[in-house]
């Protein structure tokens, strides 16, 4: 066996073993239904600075630029669906518990994934304490994802100010503020979510990867 092959069948072997295609099921499944929460959490958050409807409008077109028109619509109804007002206390205070379960579930499936991954098992011992650390890690990188966005927003405005200068040595704003964003949220990724905290040049090697 030549070293190609080696190779091939080396990476073959660590899909297998770290179950990739049901990581990625389980994943894809719990997206489905943190993908609204998320949002509406991110349009809250940004819609401080940028107004509300000029938040979500912002928000719908990244993503129509990520997915497409029909998928960003259908998005867009789930959005409106899920944003209708409620009236009683209790069921405001319901509802908000809900959606920040509902949102931080998809990134302790990333955790989980990560761990898989990485070789990391959970401690045991750790019981309801480690619970709910790892909840409350989760939580954050929902709020971490809303101010990426509003941090993302802010540079393309500026940039978009001074484009006239910035153009002949930066070209395109729409890749850098992409890949700002994703690379600096890889990277909380990579370093909070895993049980363990993952090694400077592992976690260097992953968002070069991203970018």
């Amino acid at each position: 066996m030549n070293n190609s092959e080696a190779r091939v069948k080396k990476v073959f072997d660590c899909w297998m073993q770290d179950r990739i295609s049901t990581q990625a099921a389980a994943l894809a499944y719990y997206t489905i239904f943190s993908l609204a929460p998320i949002i509406l959490i991110c349009i809250s958050i940004i819609g401080i600075v940028y107004g509300k409807e000029a938040a979500q409008g912002q928000i719908l077109a990244q993503i129509k630029g990520l997915i497409g028109t029909e998928a960003a619509r259908q998005v867009q109804e789930i959005i409106v669906g899920a944003n209708k007002p409620i009236t009683a206390w209790w069921a405001r205070i319901t509802s908000v518990i809900v959606l920040l379960f509902s949102a931080s579930g998809v990134f302790s499936e990333i955790q989980t994934g990560l761990n898989l991954i990485w070789g990391v098992k959970a401690n045991p011992n750790k019981g309801w304490l480690g619970i709910v650390k790892a909840r409350f890690f989760s939580f954050v990188m929902v709020f971490g994802v809303a101010f990426l966005l509003l941090v993302s927003l802010i540079i393309s405005a500026l940039i978009s100010l001074f484009s006239s200068y910035l153009n002949p040595f930066i070209g395109n704003n729409i890749l850098i503020d992409s890949c700002y964003a994703r690379s600096i949220l890889s990277c909380h990724i990579f370093k909070l979510l895993p049980s363990n905290l993952v090694r400077s040049k592992n976690q260097f090697v992953l968002n070069s990867k991203v970018i």
